[in-house]
């Protein structure tokens, strides 16, 4: 009867970084002048503020009470 050859230990495995992301485009000139302003606007924060809550309430719904 033969005996078992000794099993090799793994290679170390490099952590995943997780799903590979695409890079934001970057806006240059007038475009980019548009963009700050629209996201610095008092129109454009309560837009980005009340699209978050939607996210949050999506995500962990009832953590609010509805009044």
């Amino acid at each position: 009867m033969k005996k078992p050859a000794p099993k090799m230990p793994a290679a170390p495995r490099k952590p995943s970084t997780g799903a590979k992301k695409p890079m934001p485009r970057t806006l240059t000139g007038p475009d980019a002048i548009k963009e700050i302003q629209r996201r610095t606007s008092p129109a454009g924060v309560k837009k980005a503020e009340s699209g978050a809550k939607k996210g949050i309430d999506k995500k962990y719904p009832g953590l609010y009470k509805k009044k």
